[in-house]
């Protein structure tokens, strides 16, 4: 695995990670955000949405968007805790 690739899996699996504390619910964008420079992982909104979209489109996550607030929070899923504790495998989230 390259860097690149081993930058975005770690990213991912802390997306998930900062998420499962709160399950089932929901953590705005834009604390994940923070939570992610607090890592040493800053993204820009364009980047963590980036993010989102992937792993929504994998089923690990919700992401629910408050257009009229300009408020986005995201849910891990059910599958998201499973990929965490190592239940199922999913490609292009690695757990170590």
């Amino acid at each position: 695995m390259n860097i690149e690739m081993e930058k975005h899996n770690m990213i991912r699996v802390l997306i998930l990670k900062i998420l499962c504390p709160e399950y089932p619910k929901a953590v705005d964008a834009v604390l994940l955000r923070r939570c992610l420079a607090d890592f040493s992982y800053p993204q820009s909104e364009k980047s963590l949405k980036s993010y989102l979209a992937y792993l929504q489109e994998l089923g690990c996550i919700k992401v629910d968007e408050k257009k009229d607030y300009d408020i986005t929070m995201v849910t891990i899923t059910a599958k998201g805790l499973d990929i965490l504790d190592g239940r199922i495998a999913e490609p292009g989230i690695e757990i170590k």
